[in-house]
């Protein structure tokens, strides 16, 4: 299971397959998912909301059984915090903004004179 905290899915449970350093969840009509997949897109209808992954991951295999075997797998078990300021809307929503905005963080933090 994946821990949302802070910002707008504080304390949603998700199970999630992929634990990217940095995550863009997404809510719609109350719902919270995230895009963990890299060909994962946004509906024109879901709010998308940055977090960062925090901690060590940890993968599990958790057995569904009946009618749900086919869910059966391994999953993240990770923690993510909100992400304080929001990249801008455009920058959770278009593919290749995203990708900027993430090698750009690493980057900074890389090297903090950037």
């Amino acid at each position: 299971m994946t821990k949302l905290e802070g910002g707008p899915a504080n304390g949603k449970t998700l199970m999630l397959k992929r634990s990217p350093r940095f995550l863009r969840v997404t809510e719609d009509d109350g719902q919270f998912d995230a895009l963990d997949d890299q060909l994962d897109t946004p509906k024109i209808t879901e709010k998308l909301f940055a977090y960062e992954i925090v901690g060590d991951i940890v993968r599990g295999f958790i057995d569904f059984g009946g009618k749900q075997k086919k869910e059966s797998g391994f999953y993240a078990i990770a923690t993510y915090k909100f992400i304080e300021p929001q990249p801008s809307d455009s920058e959770m929503r278009i593919t290749i903004l995203w990708d900027l905005y993430r090698k750009t963080r690493e980057q900074r933090e890389r090297d903090p004179q950037l």
